[in-house]
Formats: structure tokens, C-alpha cells, sequence
């Protein structure tokens, strides 16, 4: 019977290793990014150095050092700094899942960070201060301490002995913003730096667009008081029988290695008092209110446009990585371009958060990354090699943009020479007029909003949970519950390109209130192809007052914090996200209104039905401007 139970043992631990092998390849895609798109796979198994190091107030930060295999002696180094975790504990069962090469190497370290070291990188992944294994308070996100930390690890890793001198900073998302805000730091050894999919205005252009609050907001910070909290199955989304396997395989965050009996970790832990992102945002509606929990500092503090005269200061060249359709990024991404001399190469695509996927509406929703999409990774890494090699001038400055159902376009400037504006009335009929509309007659559209309006869970801002893919079917989803305008069908092709503008001329019968603005093209048949949108809560509006030279339209958005009037009529400018796309000729351009978005933003106001008298045609009627152009001959 003995070697019954025996043999039962055996057989149930290699089904429990492929089955928790299954469930972590799975559970993980939220986590990491996957590696889909790296070309090529780095062969030999390596293991991270880990260490704590001391910033100059005491508190240490646990650090990961992963070098390539072989005899070289120097390496460059990519710094990434995140608050995701540098890396997950394993287990025995775990390590000796992936010793076995059952658990695929990005468990261990991400996809992109171990393509940099089959590359000849050294990779130095650090718990930001308050997150992880790192020791400190967490008040609020990319803290000015936290920007002062990542210049010492950088000073830090110069002076080791594995280190040729040559530093460079890497990051997607979050870790995107920190390798842009090191940059900061005076005197930085940085000498480049790979943005991706960052946000150069996470208020308005992620967390807040418009003013509105984001459901995303609440996602993620149940997600970071996951992380803080070592809680790997909620991290994870696993419950019940799910949780219990991956536990059996990882413990949650590394300890560094001095602290393998995790005494340390586990008093950090049960130390830590973080606020969360959505508690910090508590109250906050402008720029420069300050964040809940005494942390004394705003999102002009700790948002890359606000640290953009120090990061310009040093001079530093940028790869920049960005798409359209990902939250608002893409048109931070532009700002950053415009208002920054630093050298930059500006790539932005038709993909989802992160380049996981291609969200081309013109394209199968199945269709797989193009080869700029794929080989991203391959171009970050020859950027770093040309940064280090000091071939990058300093005049340098390209961009490169992918024209929705068209293909790839490049330039020096944006936006490009030859956009014209063109201004098109909202008419009665539902009619989108190419006119001044004042040359249209003067009309009112009274209308009821519906708050249960919603674009669905495959959205722009969604995606910035784990780089889902995106998808819109206007026809579908605003079939009733909206108003929509619609243009005749244009002559011959044209190109939009830039940030369309929205001013709705409009009275409402509650004293606060949204207004949600799609833009899609209508090809002969009826079928919707997505553009961009854009929103606004009616009690921040804002058409005056400076705005900042890096910054969102909603910059000086402190004044006009103010309930509207019920029954006044004002204007509310909207500026729509930055896009590029094809209208073929014999499409026509529409635009839909809704007053709410129930995917991603709670209904506003909760006590109100609010009604609309929405001012068409005329002197003082409502009209948007889109930035277009001729294709070129080519």
C-alpha cells in the first residue's frame, strides 16, 4: 500500500506543478507583460543579486541585479524602477518548477527586462521607496523623494564593480514615468532613457480626463493595496483553489537575499501604512490641490510635465513609446515632443497599453502586431547602444506615427506641415455641417440624458489595467441614449491628424453634469471605425486662464471648479484625444453625445436627471474643429 501512496504522490505533484504552471501562465498576464512580442528568447537561466541600498535619510531600497551570462567583467545597465514588484519569491516547488523550465522565465523577471540582458544588459529592477521589499512611507505616487532615490541608485550603480559607467533607464507605464522622472535629478549619470506607454499627465490625461473620476483609478489602487499588502492572490485575481495552488508556488514579493529568513521583509510589511492612490486623491480636482494624507505635495509635483524644465535640463535623449487609443497618453506623448528640446524619438502606434495589441478599427480585431509593433524591444535596445556610443545629437528629433487604416508615416514636426483646421456645425436634423455656423439657422435641441449609456469594457481606458484590447462598436453600444451628428460623405481622402476640439453650446437643468464626445467615421455601408473621444464634467470647465506650456487645455482648472446654473446656457470646451486616421472618400464623419459612460465613469450627478438644451447653428451654437489634411501622393 506504501508504494501505492507513494507512487499516488509522485503523479499528483508533477499534475499539481503543470497545473500551477497553467493557472500562473494565465493568472500572470495581468502582471507581466508578455513576451509575444520580444524577438527572439534569452536561452540560459540566470538569477538576480539582490541587495538593499541606502538612500542618503536611512531608508534602503531592495534592489535586483540580473547580469548576462558569460566572461565579460563590464556591462551597461538598464535601470527600472517600479512599485509592481522587482520580482516574486518562489517557493521550493516554484524553483524547482522553473529550474525544470515548467515556469517560463518572465515569471521571474519580465519579458522585456530579460530580452536587455540576452542582450548584453546588465538589468537593475528597484522597489521604489514604500513598495515591495523597500522600506519607507508611500503618501503618494512618484513622491519627489522617490524621483531623489532613483538619482542615487543610478550614482549607486556607476560605482560597482560589474558597471562600464553607461546607465540608461527603462519603463513601462508607471516604471515609464520614473524612467522619465530620473531624469530630474541634477548631475544625473543617465544617459538615456526608454519611456513606454507613460503618462505624461496622469490626472487629465488617465485618472481624471476631463475632471471626471475613472473607475480605473479604483482598480488600481484596490490592485497597489494588493501589492503592498504581499497578497499575491488578489494580485493575481486568484480565489479559492487557485489561491491555494499559487501559494504553493510563490510567497508574493523577493526578499533580497541577506533577508532570506524574510525577519525584515515581514517588519516592513507589518509597517507599512501606505495611502492608497484613490485616498490620495480624495477631494483632489486641480493641478494643485494637495494630495489627502499630509503628503504636501500635488500632481503638479510628481507629474513629468511639472519635473519637465529638470528632465529638459539634462539633456538626456528619450525613446519614447506611445499609441492612440491608450487612455489620453498619446496626446501627453505629443506635448512632451513639442515643448521639450531634449533628443526624442517618438513612436506612436495603433496598439493597446503596452503594445500588446493592435487596435486598428480598420483592422480584424484578431490581427496580429505589425513588425514595429513586434520588434519594439529590438529598437530599444539599439537606441541604448547608439546612446552609449554618444551617436545620438542633440538636435535629434523624429517622429514616427501610424495613420489609422493607413500605415506608417515619419517626420521632424507636429503636427505635420500641410493640417488645416476645419470648422463643422452641429445643425438641426442631427446634420455635421462644413460651414461657419453662423451660417446655419439657430435652433435648440432639448434632450434627456441616459446614464446607463455605455461604450463597454473594451475601452481606451481599460486597457490601461493589464493592456487589454480595445474595441468600439458606436452603432452598437450609443444606438439609443445619444445624440449624434452626421457629415455627408466627403469627396475624396482625407487624413485626420491632431487633437479635434469640441465647444458645445449648451443649458442644463441640474447643476453639474457630463458630457462624453465620440468621433468615428462611417464608411457606405454603416460600418463604425473609432477615432478618438474626449469629456468633460460641467462643474470644472475651464476656457480661461493660462495654460501650462507642457499641460492639458484644463490646466488653470482650480477657477472654474463651480456648479452650473440650471437653465443657463455656457460654453464647454472639449479637447478630444490625439489621433491619426484615414477618411476614405465616400465616408462620412460623426459625432455622438451621450451624458455618461457607465463602463468607466460613475454617473454625474447622482441626484439629478439632467436635461439639455443644446444650442445649434447660428452665432452662439455649437461647433467642432478637426485637424485635416490631404495624403500625400505617394
Amino acid at each position: 500500500m506504501k508504494w501505492m501512496a507513494r507512487a499516488f504522490f509522485r503523479v499528483m505533484k508533477w499534475v499539481s506543478v503543470a497545473l500551477l504552471c497553467t493557472i500562473v501562465a494565465v493568472l500572470s498576464a495581468d502582471l507581466w507583460f508578455g513576451g509575444q512580442y520580444i524577438e527572439g528568447r534569452f536561452s540560459g537561466r540566470v538569477e538576480a543579486r539582490s541587495f538593499y541600498v541606502s538612500m542618503d535619510d536611512g531608508v534602503e531600497l531592495a534592489v535586483d541585479v540580473w547580469l548576462p551570462p558569460g566572461e565579460q567583467q563590464t556591462f551597461p545597465a538598464i535601470l527600472n524602477a517600479t512599485r509592481y514588484w522587482r520580482g516574486v519569491e518562489l517557493t521550493k516547488l516554484g524553483k524547482f518548477a522553473y529550474a525544470l523550465g515548467i515556469l517560463p522565465d518572465d515569471f521571474v523577471l519580465p519579458a522585456p527586462y530579460m530580452f536587455f540582458v540576452a542582450e548584453g544588459f546588465a538589468v537593475v529592477r528597484v522597489d521604489v521607496r514604500g513598495s515591495g521589499a523597500s522600506e519607507g512611507e508611500r503618501l503618494v505616487e512618484w513622491s519627489p523623494e522617490e524621483v531623489e532615490d532613483l538619482g542615487q541608485v543610478a550614482r549607486w550603480i556607476v560605482r560597482q564593480e560589474w558597471s562600464n559607467g553607461d546607465v540608461g533607464t527603462a519603463g513601462i507605464s508607471y516604471s515609464g514615468n520614473t524612467a522619465e522622472l530620473a531624469l530630474a535629478n541634477p548631475d544625473t549619470p543617465i544617459k538615456a532613457a526608454a519611456v513606454m506607454y507613460a503618462d505624461f499627465d496622469p490626472q487629465f490625461q488617465n485618472v481624471q480626463p476631463g475632471g471626471l473620476d475613472s473607475k480605473f483609478l479604483g482598480v488600481w489602487s484596490s490592485y497597489a493595496h494588493a501589492l503592498d499588502r504581499n497578497d499575491i492572490c488578489r494580485v493575481l485575481s486568484a480565489d479559492g483553489v487557485q489561491c491555494s495552488l499559487l501559494r504553493m508556488i510563490s510567497t508574493g514579493v523577493r526578499p533580497v537575499s541577506a533577508d532570506a529568513d524574510r525577519e525584515k521583509l515581514d517588519q516592513i510589511l507589518l509597517r507599512r501604512k501606505n495611502v492608497t492612490p484613490a485616498a490620495a486623491l480624495k477631494h483632489v480636482h486641480s493641478r494643485y490641490s494637495e494630495f489627502f494624507g499630509g503628503s504636501g505635495v500635488s500632481f503638479s509635483d510628481i507629474s513629468p510635465y511639472g519635473r519637465a524644465e529638470e528632465v529638459e535640463q539634462s539633456g538626456v535623449p528619450m525613446l519614447v513609446y506611445s499609441a492612440w487609443h491608450d487612455a489620453f497618453t498619446a496626446s501627453g506623448a505629443l506635448a512632451r515632443f513639442r515643448g521639450l528640446s531634449n533628443p526624442q524619438r517618438l513612436v506612436i502606434g495603433p496598439w493597446t497599453h503596452g503594445g500588446r495589441f493592435d487596435a486598428d478599427p480598420f483592422k480584424s480585431p484578431t490581427a496580429a502586431l505589425d513588425e514595429k509593433g513586434y520588434g519594439q524591444w529590438s529598437e530599444v535596445t539599439a537606441f541604448f547602444r547608439r546612446a552609449f556610443r554618444g551617436e545620438i545629437k542633440a538636435s535629434e528629433k523624429r517622429i514616427e506615427y501610424y495613420i489609422l487604416g493607413l500605415g506608417w508615416e515619419e517626420g521632424t514636426h507636429w503636427p505635420p506641415v500641410g493640417v488645416s483646421e476645419h470648422r463643422f456645425a452641429l445643425s438641426a436634423g442631427g446634420r455635421l455641417e462644413p460651414r461657419d455656423q453662423r451660417g446655419s439657422r439657430a435652433s435648440t435641441l432639448s434632450w434627456k440624458v441616459d446614464k446607463n449609456v455605455s461604450v463597454g469594457s473594451s475601452n481606451r481606458w481599460a486597457t490601461q489595467m493589464g493592456g487589454k484590447d480595445i474595441f468600439y462598436d458606436l452603432n452598437a453600444s450609443h444606438e439609443t441614449g445619444s445624440i449624434r451628428f452626421v457629415s455627408e460623405p466627403v469627396d475624396g481622402d482625407l487624413l485626420l491628424v491632431g487633437e479635434p476640439v469640441l465647444l458645445v453650446r449648451m443649458a442644463s437643468s441640474c447643476s453639474d453634469g457630463a458630457i462624453h464626445a465620440y468621433l468615428d467615421f462611417l464608411s457606405p455601408e454603416g460600418q463604425s471605425y473609432y477615432m478618438t473621444e474626449g469629456m468633460l464634467r460641467m462643474s470644472r470647465r475651464n476656457l480661461a486662464g493660462p495654460r501650462h506650456e507642457y499641460a492639458s487645455n484644463l490646466d488653470n482648472i482650480e477657477q472654474s471648479v463651480a456648479a452650473t446654473i440650471p437653465g443657463k446656457e455656457y460654453d464647454f470646451k472639449i479637447q478630444l484625444g490625439a489621433v491619426a486616421g484615414r477618411l476614405p472618400g465616400g465616408y462620412r464623419i460623426r459625432l455622438t453625445l451621450a451624458g455618461a459612460d457607465l463602463s468607466m465613469f460613475p454617473p454625474i450627478p447622482v441626484d439629478c436627471m439632467p436635461e439639455w438644451q443644446l444650442g445649434l447653428g447660428g452665432e452662439n451654437g455649437s461647433f467642432l474643429t478637426l485637424p485635416l489634411m490631404q495624403p500625400s501622393e505617394e
